[in-house]
């Protein structure tokens, strides 16, 4: 009976030690978001989402996982040149998201690059991608593709 009791012991102590281990939740909450529908032969598209970090801390984006959709996705940004025109680049470091507050990416701004999209995105239809934290999190979002004339 003591072997028993010592090993419902030790098997409670190590499932408690594998729940410990999960993957914890992002606290980040889709408020909005969509995808740019793709002209025919074009290999990029962009994505754009509104994230609402829901925690005390800040929250850094590390990735966006979209092996389904593309070769590679990536966060990029539009800024003004000095003779006033626009260019994009990629953001080089983690995206933050303070405490309690929203990052917005839109049109002009940061939003997400889907490079070497694998089927053309076509209007009425959704794409999933996962958005990886700085601590493990990861928030899998579905968004709806939207036609370029409804923007």
């Amino acid at each position: 009976m003591k072997n028993i009791t010592h090993l419902l012991f030790l098997f409670f102590a190590l499932s408690g030690s594998f729940a410990l281990a999960e993957t914890p939740t992002s606290n980040i909450t889709l408020i909005n978001g969509w995808l740019r529908e793709t002209p025919p032969n074009i290999k990029n598209a962009a994505a754009f989402v509104s994230l609402h970090n829901n925690s005390n801390n800040t929250k850094h984006i590390i990735a966006i996982q979209c092996s389904d959709l593309a070769a590679r996705c990536e966060i990029h940004e539009h800024l003004r040149t000095a003779n006033g025109k626009m260019r994009m680049q990629k953001v080089s470091a983690p995206l933050a998201i303070a405490g309690n507050s929203t990052l917005t990416m839109q049109p002009g701004g940061y939003h997400i690059m889907l490079l070497d999209i694998k089927t053309p995105l076509r209007a009425g239809n959704t794409a999933a991608f996962t958005v990886v934290f700085d601590d493990q999190s990861a928030l899998t979002v579905q968004l709806p593709i939207k036609s370029i004339r409804a923007e």
